[in-house]
C-alpha cells in the first residue's frame, strides 16, 4: 500500500468517478476484505473527507471516515442484538475483529493519511525498511502501535497516549504535530473496558 503509488494514483482516478464509493467501502468491511478496504481507504481519502456522496442520507457535518465507522458500529450493534447462542457468538466474534480492524485503519487514514501519503509520494525509492521505519513513527504519533515485527493491518492496537512529535523525523514531525488528536479510537473503548472478550 506504501510502495505503489502508480497502483493508488490509478484507485483514487477510479475513486473520483465512483458516486457509490461508501457502499463500496463497506462491501469490502463487510465481506473482510481489510487490504481492499485499506487500499481504497489511502487513495481516495481526499474524496472521503469532502466527497459530497457520503453525506446523502447522513449528518452533512460528519465526514465519510465518520459515516462508515457508524455504519460498522450499527451492524456489529444489530447482528450482536440478533446473536442467540454462544456457536453464534463465536463466529460473530471471528468477523467482528476484522471489521475493527476495518474501523481502526478507517481512523488511521482519517488521521494520519494524508502525511503518510505525502511521505510515499516524496519517497517513491524507498526501501520497505525505511518505508517501515518512518510509517511506524507516523502511527506511533497518532497513538497506534504495530504489533511485532513487521506492520500487520489486522494486527494493530492503540497506545493509550500518543507520543511526542519529536520522535519522528524533523521534516514530518511539525506536519503531525498540527494534525494529530489524542485519544483511542471509540470502537477500541468497549474492548478497553472489557465489554469484548477475544474467546480462542
Amino acid at each position: 500500500m506504501c510502495g505503489g503509488n502508480i497502483f493508488l494514483d490509478t484507485t483514487r482516478l477510479l475513486a473520483e468517478q465512483t458516486d457509490n464509493l461508501p457502499d463500496e467501502i463497506w462491501n469490502y468491511v463487510k465481506d473482510c476484505k481489510v487490504v481492499q478496504t485499506a487500499i481504497l481507504l489511502m487513495a481516495a481519502q481526499k474524496h472521503i473527507r469532502g466527497g459530497s456522496s457520503y453525506k446523502r442520507n447522513d449528518d452533512p457535518k460528519l465526514d465519510g471516515f465518520t459515516t462508515i465507522n457508524n455504519r460498522i458500529r450499527h451492524s456489529m450493534t444489530s447482528e450482536l442484538g440478533m446473536c442467540q447462542n454462544e456457536e453464534k457468538l463465536q463466529q460473530l466474534w471471528s468477523k467482528f475483529k476484522v471489521m475493527l480492524s476495518s474501523s481502526l485503519l478507517i481512523d488511521i487514514i482519517s488521521q494520519a493519511g494524508e502525511i503518510i501519503g505525502d511521505y510515499t509520494r516524496d519517497h517513491p525509492e524507498a526501501s520497505h525498511a525505511d518505508i517501515f521505519e518512518q510509517v511506524s513513527s507516523i502511527l506511533k504519533s497518532y497513538g497506534f502501535n504495530p504489533n511485532g515485527q513487521d506492520i500487520d493491518i489486522k494486527n494493530l492496537c492503540p497506545y493509550k497516549f500518543r507520543m511526542p512529535s519529536g520522535e519522528l523525523s524533523d521534516q514530518y514531525g511539525s506536519l503531525v504535530a498540527t494534525k494529530a488528536t489524542t485519544g483511542v479510537p471509540d470502537l477500541l473503548a468497549a474492548e478497553k473496558k472489557g465489554c469484548w472478550k477475544e474467546t480462542d
